[in-house]
């Protein structure tokens, strides 16, 4: 004949409470959100200044500062996303590798005008999910950039990304960096020759 087996109120008490501390740490975790010291840095702030005709497609290319450096290891990229943007459209963010170039060095995309985005004439792939590899260290296979494609609408004067945020994985935890890397856009200018000429005065950008 089976028995119950009676389990000591303790035992049961002490359980449920390291149960509720345990609930308690991952949500106290989640609410925190992503750590920001993680080991990606950037080593200073840039900017790139364009003019752009009514409806035109700019794709703007900046260099992840990831190094290859197999002390650290592997990254796991969760998501790029623009900052604090402003009177511009975005037409999505994907990642390209470098290109080695003759003389052996990798010559990234860019910035540049273009007529669609991703741009057809280069490799690109998906940022959330992308794998940076430290197994072969830093070669132009990679030496990533994120690519930010753009349109200045018609009705827009100026605009604007503050900064990219990227979200990343590395050794089980979740950080995040807020790259210091703005984009300012303005209505085309150019010189008596016609050409384009870089934006000269940035005006606060229509809503």
């Amino acid at each position: 004949m089976n028995q119950a087996t009676t389990v000591p109120r303790p035992l049961v008490a002490a359980a449920a409470l390291l149960a509720v501390a345990v609930i308690g740490v991952v949500a106290a975790n989640a609410l925190r959100g992503p750590r920001q010291d993680g080991p990606l840095k950037t080593t200073g702030s840039f900017n790139v200044s364009y003019s752009l005709g009514d409806d035109e497609l700019f794709i703007w290319g900046m260099n992840l500062p990831w190094y290859g450096d197999s002390a650290v290891g592997d990254i796991r990229i969760e998501s790029i996303e623009p900052v604090g943007t402003r009177g511009l459209e975005v037409l999505g963010l994907v990642l390209n590798n470098s290109v080695l170039q003759p003389d052996g060095t990798c010559l990234s995309y860019g910035d540049r005008p273009a007529a669609s985005f991703p741009p057809p004439e280069v490799p690109t792939r998906e940022v959330n999910g992308a794998v940076l590899s430290a197994a072969n260290g830093r070669t132009c296979t990679n030496d990533p950039s994120v690519l930010v494609g753009v349109r200045r609408p018609r009705d827009s004067s100026a605009g604007r990304i503050e900064a990219l945020r990227m979200v990343y994985r590395h050794h089980g935890v979740t950080y995040e960096l807020v790259m210091p890397y703005s984009l300012d856009i303005c209505r085309v200018q150019t010189d008596t020759q016609e050409r384009r000429v870089p934006c000269t005065a940035i005006r606060t950008p229509t809503p």
